[in-house]
């Protein structure tokens, strides 16, 4: 028996937690080899916001097997009632009288429309986000339909809703304002971290009592271990979804809104509580598309200013990145092992 002892300690429990870290090492490098990281160039793939999904990484990384048929889809809107109407006829249309307003044109809904749709189709698009966006969307075409698209001549929005239906729509404004609350939160969350990474990154970048090479080695694993990449996609996404809801919604009703408002005959506290609502929803949107945009710039400026210097000036770059994301993806393993063994005790 030339070594027993290793041997008998393959029955050990600590051989078992061997194999585990053993496993964690075999899925971090998977990891590392999934970020396809080009290192002749620090771009803004090296480092990775969070994504608006809260959703676990499993779920997340499993975006491109999703079957189509599971993939949830945005409603088409149903042809305007004025549309079906045979009585009521484009030149009737065109001047239905001095209170009328016209409406955002159906081109521009469709256009909008459709490419909210090729962003959600997308096999980049994690299967949460899609599902948050999808069921944001559809909420947006029910309210519109509820709003305007059902009669046959323009009436006032608000006036010719029924007491339920006042409750629904306001039920599914909250709604809006509830999940975009949380992707603001998010995309706060990351920009201050951003900010924070710059500062350390900064002073690490200035500190010559140090080489080169720990320099870099620092700046990296504050990179990795703190910041998320901005993806593009993600920007976009924000972008068009806003296109949609100010042309399928804002639009029309603040238009109505600023109509009624020099009559005091016109005052109804409903429709100013539903302008309110709407314009949270507004402004929500745009805080998430100023703050993706901040988290880029800062993005930018680390790269530009401090990673993409430092990187020129040596050549083990590309093996200091590598390490650093090893270890950032095994300690994520270790302490969601410990996290899962914490639960399965608490089971017992």
């Amino acid at each position: 028996e030339p070594f027993p002892e290793y041997y008998r300690s393959c029955e050990t429990q600590e051989a078992h937690e061997n194999k585990q870290i053993e496993e964690a090492y075999n899925l971090a490098i998977a990891k590392v080899c999934e970020d396809v990281i080009k290192f002749g160039q620090i771009d803004l793939r090296a480092t990775a916001p969070l994504a608006f999904t809260m959703a676990d990484d499993d779920k997340a990384n499993a975006s491109s097997a999703v079957n189509e048929q599971d993939i949830p889809k945005i409603e088409s809107p149903p042809t305007p009632a004025s549309h079906l109407s045979t009585e009521f006829s484009n030149t009737q249309r065109s001047g239905v009288g001095s209170d009328s307003f016209q409406l955002v044109p159906e081109e521009r809904k469709k256009d909008a429309l459709e490419q909210i749709r090729a962003m959600i189709a997308s096999d980049h698009m994690k299967p949460s986000t899609r599902t948050r966006f999808v069921t944001m969307c559809n909420i947006i075409l029910r309210l519109e339909f509820l709003l305007f698209r059902r009669h046959v001549t323009p009436v006032d929005p608000v006036l010719g809703l029924t007491s339920e239906e006042v409750e629904e729509v306001m039920y599914h404004l909250e709604d809006l304002r509830r999940t975009l609350g949380i992707i603001d939160r998010i995309l706060q969350q990351e920009l201050t971290w951003a900010r924070r990474v710059e500062l350390s990154v900064k002073y690490i970048a200035e500190d010559t009592q140090y080489n080169v090479v720990t320099r870099f080695r620092n700046m990296a694993e504050v990179i990795i271990s703190h910041m998320n990449k901005p993806r593009p996609s993600e920007r976009r996404l924000l972008a068009v979804f806003f296109d949609f809801f100010d042309a399928y919604l804002y639009t029309d009703f603040i238009r109505d809104y600023q109509r009624q408002l020099p009559v005091e005959e016109n005052w109804n506290p409903v429709r100013v509580e539903m302008t309110r609502a709407l314009i949270a929803v507004w402004d929500l949107i745009n805080r998430a598309i100023e703050s993706y945009d901040a988290i880029i710039k800062v993005t930018m400026d680390i790269k530009g200013k401090y990673t993409e210097p430092h990187f020129r000036e040596m050549q083990e770059a590309p093996q200091i990145w590598i390490n650093a994301m090893l270890e950032h993806h095994i300690e994520g393993e270790r302490e969601r092992q410990r996290q899962a063994a914490q639960r399965a005790e608490a089971r017992e």
